[in-house]
This record gives structure tokens, sequence and C-alpha cells, in this order.
């Protein structure tokens, strides 16, 4: 058994493989009260080797249904696990959205080569989004993609951008401002729907609450480092506007489309 401390939060893990416990290394403590418990067994790995469709080794397995757990269990302190790579620039964290293969990764690299150390990866592929004191936070975890983008840091999300291929829309580099209806279906592409019909409402009432205190946009982007221009400039020149109506959408026609 080790603990960790993800999103805040002092989880206590009953492992049944030390290459765990190694995975999570960076988020190890030993200090404060637990508040989470997290079990694998024997059941859940079986039902997980069934959900693979490759060859996976028990460790794999093992790690898979620790997030699984933490991230079903997270609803009850106000946080789901979202499917997205998060950057950190100048103390604000963005949140970019995509299917897989559509160019996440490279996207955060012309970031990097943009502004060099004034971005950070806070996570790759599988971050937390918890929300605290009215603020949703973007929260790094050790299950972040191949490229091992990680940092346990708990950083403020200003903005959903989800990202698609210029060459798919006309060639020309692009970024425009969406509702909450018109984020609502691309979001819920991007989060982890629980079984239960409980677990279920209360990830869809917090993916509704982010929808409304957090803009998304839509970047049509290429692999020129004038995308990364064009998002950095458009974010930052639309940071004291992120709350109008415009952006959100009225509360009816978000409770219509999310819940």
């Amino acid at each position: 058994m080790f603990t960790m401390q993800i999103a805040g939060i002092c989880i206590a893990v009953e492992n049944q493989t030390a290459s765990v416990e190694r995975y999570c290394r960076a988020y190890l403590c030993d200090d404060r009260p637990v508040q989470m418990q997290v079990k694998v067994t024997d059941d859940k790995l079986a039902a997980e080797r069934a959900r693979t469709v490759h060859a996976a080794s028990d460790a794999y397995l093992e790690s898979l249904c620790i997030y699984r757990e933490i991230a079903l269990k997270m609803l009850a302190f106000d946080g789901f696990l979202l499917h997205a790579a998060v950057i950190e620039a100048d103390g604000n964290a963005y949140a970019f959205l995509a299917k897989s293969g559509t160019g996440k990764s490279t996207h955060i690299r012309l970031w990097k080569e943009l502004l060099g150390d004034r971005v950070t990866v806070v996570n790759g592929d599988k971050p937390l989004i918890r929300f605290m004191d009215g603020q949703a936070y973007a929260c790094g975890t050790p299950w972040c993609g191949k490229e091992g983008w990680n940092r346990n840091a708990m950083v403020p999300l200003r903005a959903l951008v989800f990202v698609d291929r210029a060459a798919n829309h006309g060639g020309r580099i692009q970024m425009q401002p969406l509702s909450a209806k018109e984020a609502a279906s691309r979001l819920l592409r991007q989060i982890l729907l629980p079984g239960t019909p409980e677990a279920a409402e209360k990830q869809l009432e917090l993916a509704d609450r982010l929808l409304g205190e957090t803009p998304a946009w839509l970047l049509y982007c290429d692999i020129s480092i004038g995308s990364a221009q064009l998002a950095y400039d458009t974010l930052t020149e639309n940071a004291g506007r992120w709350h109008e109506p415009a952006h959100r959408g009225s509360k009816a026609e978000r409770n219509g489309n999310i819940l």
C-alpha cells in the first residue's frame, strides 16, 4: 500500500505490483490524512483485461484500474477525468481537446517553441479537473500519455480549446468562440461517463458547470508556429471577457443540452 496526493486529495492505494507505486512516485505523500481509498481486486483486473484489445501486463492493467477508480471516486470531491492535454502559460491553464491523432501534442510543442520556459505541461493526456472555491483547476496526474508529460500541480483552468486540423476546413488557421451548447457534444466525447445513474448525473452536472464557467473555443490549426501564436493571442486578448454570456450560453441553454 502507498499514499499519494492528486488534485489536492490524499489517496491510499492498495496495490498488487510494485511498479505502480514507482509510476506514481512524483505524487507520493505520507503526511496527510487519507481522504480516498482505492483497492484493485482480481475481478477488477479481469474486467480491465476484457476491455483491453491488446496484450498488456498485470502492472499496466492495475494502473488503469487504479486511475479508473480514482476518477470515479473523485466525483464526490467535485472532480472528474478529462481527456485533454493541459498546458500552463503565465500561471493560467489551457486545455486542448481532440480525438487521438489530431495533433494535440504537436500543438503543445509549438506553444513551447513560441513561449519557451513560460510554458509547462500540466498533463499530456488525462488530467483531472476539480472545482475548489468557485474555480476550476486543471490537476496533473501520473496518467499522461506516451510522451510522459505531467506535473504534480493544480492550475486555474482558463479555457477549453477544441482542436481540429485546418486542412479539414479549407486549410486556413482560425479560431472562434463556442457557446456552451455548441461545446457540449464535443466535451461529452472527452469525459468518462460512469455506469451508475447517480454517478453519471454528478458527472454531467460537473460538465455543465465547466461549460458554464469556462469559455470554449474551436481552433483549426496546422503545424506552423502561427497556430500557436493565434491561439495564444486569442486567449490572452479575451481574458477580460471570459464570462460574457456570448461565450457561455444561457443557463437554460446549458441545462437543456447537458442534463
